[in-house]
């Protein structure tokens, strides 16, 4: 939902940081660019790019059909983001290719 606070879930879920997780998170918004802000708001956990915001120690399995681009040429190469989705590469691949290739290392991705 556009409501949702994606920064207290990440902060309750590193409470539990000794013992990390698989994290398989479905936006449920019907509306593409809710579901894309959403993800969008992930960036500063998975990359520690936040002031004070340490990285995020579990791993995170986007399940939605669509991938915020701002999410993808935002993180590092160290996140822990391990599968997301698209249904269109074409609106994809220019943030595709950064996650991928313009980076000192490829994002540790698993599934796509």
């Amino acid at each position: 939902q556009a409501d949702a606070d994606v920064d207290a879930f990440c902060d309750i879920l590193r409470l539990l940081s000794r013992t990390p997780l698989l994290i398989d998170l479905n936006f449920s918004d019907k509306r593409t660019e809710t579901v894309k802000a959403q993800q969008a708001k992930l960036l500063p956990h998975l990359s520690g790019h936040g002031d004070g915001v340490p990285r995020f120690t579990h791993a995170i399995s986007l399940r939605n059909n669509v991938v915020s681009e701002a999410l993808l040429q935002g993180v590092d190469c160290h996140a822990p983001l391990r599968q997301f989705g698209f249904e269109n590469i074409s609106a994809v691949l220019p943030s595709l290719f950064t996650a991928m290739c313009g980076r000192e290392k490829p994002l540790p991705v698993e599934r796509i």
